[in-house]
């Protein structure tokens, strides 16, 4: 038996990473590429490459959205996840808090920044298409004052998606490091969580600061630190993440059913206490006050 949101995200994951990595292939293939030229904004260079995004639209929007419900679902599971370690909330409770606060946080903010980014990118097609983006000046200027403004306010919007892909990978860091310290510290009849699962998170977390680092790194040297944070993304994304989503959706199941087991069992311990005491407790149904006779001492 396997989790079904385990599975469900892990699978999002694989095909929505697919695409943005096909995506990012086509991009890195362009012919036209100039670096020069992107960065004085040429206008022609600017209309090839606003012609290519049309060209590969659909592709760019799916994995986006993919990768936006890829997020969404993660959380579902890793939730569960601080639930069962905290032995609902009786065990490190700030701890497993913290844990839920960063990975509601790191995806809620990656679920909306991405349907935020894909309707910058059809807007920003479609304004290529239809707006008059040449003659800005006047009507016969070709100014293509248009071109260079639509680029600059794409790369701005970019620019944003950037920040919030680093700020997602740094509250999975610090919340996989954390899981892996919650599981090392379990007693024995804690949850059915393995150690080497916990390890592997260790891992991914570690993988995922480094992938923050890596990020912030692009505002120093940004060729060299765009392509080791893109491999990065891709191997988190794309192999980790899944394959930790499927040994995690296997152990997860009967985890969270010890702790309903145990929940269970703490209830009916409870109530058999409730009864005893309440048997054991003398009553006084008549309600007359019972006074010792003299003597009676």
């Amino acid at each position: 038996m396997i989790d079904i949101a385990c599975l469900f995200a892990a699978c999002l994951f694989v095909v929505g990473q697919s695409l943005s990595v096909t995506y990012m292939v086509k991009l890195q293939q362009k012919q036209f590429f100039d670096y020069a030229e992107f960065t004085v904004l040429d206008p022609d260079y600017i209309q090839q490459d606003w012609q290519f995004r049309r060209e590969n639209q659909a592709l760019e929007i799916a994995g986006g959205f993919i990768n936006a419900f890829s997020w969404l679902f993660f959380s579902i599971p890793m939730i569960q996840l601080a639930i069962v370690l905290s032995r609902g909330g009786t065990r490190l409770l700030s701890t497993h808090m913290f844990i839920g606060v960063l990975v509601i946080s790191g995806c809620a903010m990656e679920f909306f920044a991405r349907f935020m980014h894909l309707g910058i990118i059809q807007w920003g097609n479609w304004l290529s298409l239809e707006y008059n983006l040449q003659h800005w000046v006047s009507p016969t200027s070709n100014d293509n004052i248009g071109w260079r403004t639509l680029e600059v306010s794409h790369l701005i919007s970019f620019g944003t998606v950037i920040w919030i892909d680093s700020f997602e990978f740094l509250c999975l860091g610090f919340a996989l490091v954390l899981v892996y310290a919650s599981v090392n510290s379990l007693p024995a009849d804690g949850p059915r969580i393995s150690r080497s699962l916990a390890g592997f998170a260790l891992f991914i977390g570690l993988f995922s600061l480094a992938d923050f680092v890596s990020g912030v790194l692009r505002l120093r040297d940004w060729s060299t630190f765009r392509v080791l944070t893109m491999l990065i993304s891709i191997i988190n994304r794309l192999v980790l993440l899944p394959i930790f989503l499927l040994c995690l959706g296997c152990q997860l199941p009967y985890a969270v059913h010890q702790h309903k087991e145990a929940v269970e069992a703490g209830a009916n311990t409870q109530r058999s206490r409730h009864w005893v005491d309440s048997q054991s407790t003398p009553s006084n149904d008549t309600g007359v006050e019972l006074v010792s006779q003299p003597g009676e001492d």
